[in-house]
């Protein structure tokens, strides 16, 4: 008998309908990762709106900083919330690359609404990010496994993934205590430690590695979701439900946490991307990881 957390084999021929609810989560992860870049985005227009008028006496103070804050807020709550949906209709494999859009949305609002120069070669990677999205999306499969309660607990508890989440945890808090060192040396006075670049690539590394943790236990929660909207299944008498919506909680409050305090700390146009190209990458690794997809890439 086939071990519970080894997935089903996938279908030979794909339908109509999989494929027509495959394009609807394609333009849901679409539409909410460009949501979430913007969001993003424009939170960093009303933090620097906020900073550089911290000279100005508080009932001077513009009220535009704070709009521009929760608007950018609200709008990456709602995009995140879309992703969340389009987990139920796409794979998992294939939704991961779709991230890279906010590479080219980034680009964008960068150009004409924040005014930043743009370069050619800016222009060219996100032509290249691109071409690679679409391929990735075209490579993928066109069908969304199902899986059982067993199934998804067994994931959980594989070795492989007990192993990734010890080593993302115990690398993030490594790094994030190698930053906050070089931080305080940096603001005492001290000569800076590696290149410049070193200190953004750890926070963004660091938030990632828990952070991507989130789309993980989204996607086995989607799962859940529909087994007990579609077929009935009393998911809430399992333990396996509330320790994948406690994690879900705790890593995406953590990304979150992270994101809009890295706003504040660097320059959007670099570390957003910085923190997408992190996101992307452990996003597919952990999802691979988890659910067994690395050979099968059915996830």
């Amino acid at each position: 008998m086939e071990p519970p957390s080894s997935p089903p084999a996938a279908p030979d021929e794909v339908t109509l309908v999989e494929k027509l609810l495959m394009g609807l989560g394609i333009l849901l992860g679409l539409c909410g990762s460009i949501m979430i870049n913007v969001g993003n985005n424009v939170q960093a227009l009303g933090m620097g709106l906020d900073a550089a008028q911290q000279d100005l006496d508080v009932k001077e103070r513009s009220k535009r900083p704070k709009v521009l804050w929760i608007t950018g807020t609200v709008t990456f709550i709602v995009g995140s919330v879309i992703n969340f949906v389009a987990f139920v209709f796409a794979a998992a494999s294939v939704l991961a690359p779709l991230e890279a859009i906010q590479f080219v949305s980034n680009l964008v609002f960068a150009r004409f609404v924040t005014k930043v120069p743009v370069s050619r070669r800016m222009v060219a990677g996100s032509a290249l990010i691109v071409a690679g999205t679409v391929g990735a999306v075209a490579g993928g499969p066109m069908t969304v496994t199902s899986f059982t309660i067993p199934q998804l607990r067994g994931f959980w508890e594989s070795p492989a993934w007990i192993a990734y989440v010890a080593f993302a945890w115990i690398t993030s808090l490594s790094m994030q205590t190698f930053w906050e060192v070089q931080t305080r040396r940096i603001k005492a006075g001290a000569q800076r430690c590696g290149p410049p670049q070193l200190m953004p690539i750890l926070y963004a590394v660091s938030s990632a590695l828990i952070g991507t943790q989130s789309v993980v236990q989204a996607k086995a929660f989607s799962e859940l979701m529909e087994l007990w909207l579609g077929s009935g299944v009393n998911i809430w008498v399992e333990w396996f439900t509330y320790v994948v919506l406690a994690y879900f909680l705790v890593t995406v409050g953590f990304w979150l946490y992270r994101l809009n305090a890295a706003l504040g700390k660097y320059d959007p146009l670099f570390i957003i991307p910085l923190l997408q190209s992190s996101y992307i990458v452990f996003a597919t690794v952990a999802g691979g990881i988890y659910f067994q997809a690395c050979s099968t890439l059915e996830a």
